[in-house]
């Protein structure tokens, strides 16, 4: 399982609204934006529905709003579904001006290719879509996210140069905004930055500050739980405790008793679904390997069968994507 535990996050389609909207849907749009936090996504979906319905929308509305749905099924695994709406967001970039709305477009379809692993077009949206708001001072938040792709994309080819490069232009963005979620989230790409080092050069003061930065998303949590989003903390608590599986030295029994208190924290969301369901095999497979670590093959075995089990208990089977 350590091999995938230092997951990258990808971000809520959390964005700053174009100055073009009708009222109502920037209203959604930020009501939208506090579910999220807590992964909140069947209401979500009924409001931004309703929200759909509206005779006033005009073009720059439906982008929005598309793009909002498009991310929450893409996010449940709904391929063909966030597919479509990505082509119905594309129609209506083609009648409208709006430079935001048109990157809106563009980040839309960036977010598909990035499930897609089609990385130069992420890459090339990504950029595009930056190049059209060069000139807005207002869209910090578009800004980090199409950032944040990029670096995401660099973190799949191991380039720490690069991500280190759009993890700092995300930083720069999010400290614009004092968006707390955003911040978390910059902790946990430099983490990625460090420990990427760390595997290619073996220089501990990278290791050292991979955990570093996962205790700063963690500990951001804590003091702004309503602000950041539980499945950052729950990514974060994994992460760590993947690090005192993998990295952290002493006798296996403490380095397991600590890494328990933090899945212990992650389990507390994922049971109260305000997290992504997916990661409960990640936790499972920790406590495998930890009971590999202590040679207690039927235990480790026990702790894959309850991972399969609980993936049996969903229909979406979000277990299967990582």
């Amino acid at each position: 399982m350590k091999n995938i535990l230092f997951i990258l996050l990808f971000l809520s389609t959390s964005v700053s609204y174009g100055q073009g909207l009708l009222k109502g849907t920037s209203d959604v749009l930020r009501k939208i934006d506090q579910l999220n936090l807590k992964n909140q996504d069947d209401e979500s979906l009924k409001i931004l529905d309703q929200a759909l319905k509206n005779p006033a929308n005009g073009p720059d509305d439906l982008i929005y709003l598309y793009t909002y749905k498009s991310g929450i099924l893409l996010d449940r695994d709904s391929l063909k579904l966030n597919s479509n709406l990505v082509d119905q967001i594309f129609v209506q970039a083609q009648k409208t001006t709006d430079s935001v709305s048109q990157a809106m477009a563009l980040r839309s379809r960036a977010y598909l290719n990035s499930y897609l692993n089609l990385t130069d077009q992420v890459i090339k949206d990504s950029k595009d879509a930056l190049k059209l708001l060069e000139s807005k001072k207002d869209q910090n938040r578009l800004k980090y996210y199409l950032n944040y792709l990029i670096y995401a994309t660099y973190s799949g080819w191991n380039e720490s140069d690069k991500m280190e490069h759009y993890i700092k232009e995300c930083e720069k963005y999010a400290l614009a905004e004092n968006n707390q979620n955003f911040i978390a989230n910059v902790y946990l790409g430099y983490s990625s930055v460090f420990l990427n080092r760390y595997r290619k050069d073996k220089v501990k003061s990278d290791l050292d500050s991979n955990y570093f930065y996962l205790q700063k998303a963690y500990h951001l949590f804590e003091r702004y739980p309503e602000e950041v989003s539980s499945n950052t903390f729950v990514i974060a608590c994994i992460n760590m405790a993947n690090y005192l599986l993998e990295f952290s030295e002493g006798p296996v029994s403490d380095r397991k008793e600590t890494a328990y208190r933090y899945l212990a924290k992650a389990e507390e969301e994922l049971k109260h679904d305000r997290a992504r369901f997916s990661r409960w095999i990640n936790i499972y497979g920790i406590k495998s390997d930890f009971a590999l670590k202590e040679g207690n093959i039927p235990l480790a075995e026990q702790y894959l069968l309850e991972a399969i089990n609980r993936l049996d208990t969903r229909k979406d089977n979000n277990l299967l994507r990582l």
